[in-house]
């Protein structure tokens, strides 16, 4: 069973980015995988963009611009974070619990990434594979974007109050079909 959604995401209100119009995530749920189309629109000369570069695992993505996904089962404290570089580069881990216990999540099947820009749209799209998951049922989609300057901004479907915060629960609104929620 599928499941297709288009989510906006929301600039965090402490941010401001006058080169970022919108993003926009397409998400395309299988029983055993999901694709992630991530579009930025606006300004795209004016963003700090990683390079292509080789397809590998890659700790501190957030610290420039990427995409990020959080999964998270239903009834569990638990959650496994993704992040994806317009690189090509990854990272997986998995928490205990709300910023707890962090360790190098397994992933036996590798993300795909694949970037294209033009001048006004990044378009970032993942496949990631759910096979080393137990069935997600709650999401939260986020994406970092750094300008030339370095300016970093905070993208997310929902934001706590506060400084960003990608991990908070209210952060993981997007609910999956035909799963018991808690």
């Amino acid at each position: 069973m599928g499941q297709s959604v288009r989510r906006d995401l929301i600039l965090h209100p402490q941010c401001t980015c006058p080169a970022v119009t919108a993003i926009t995530v397409d998400v395309n749920w299988a029983t055993d995988s999901v694709m992630l189309t991530y579009v930025v629109s606006g300004d795209i000369a004016a963003l700090r963009i990683p390079p292509p570069g080789d397809a590998t695992r890659t700790d501190r993505l957030w610290q420039a611009t990427c995409a990020e996904l959080f999964v998270q089962s239903s009834g569990v404290d638990g959650y496994r974070e993704y992040n994806f570089a317009p690189s090509g580069q990854w990272a997986a881990y998995m928490f205990g619990g709300y910023r707890e216990g962090m360790t190098d999540a397994r992933q036996s099947v590798l993300p795909t990434i694949t970037a294209a820009t033009s001048p006004d749209t990044l378009t970032l799209t993942v496949t990631v594979s759910m096979t080393d998951d137990p069935r997600p049922c709650r999401i939260g989609l986020s994406a970092v974007i750094e300008d030339r300057s370095g300016t970093r901004t905070y993208w997310a479907l929902a934001h706590p109050a506060g400084a960003p915060d990608f991990h908070h629960p209210s952060t993981f609104d997007l609910l999956l079909q035909g799963c018991p929620h808690s």
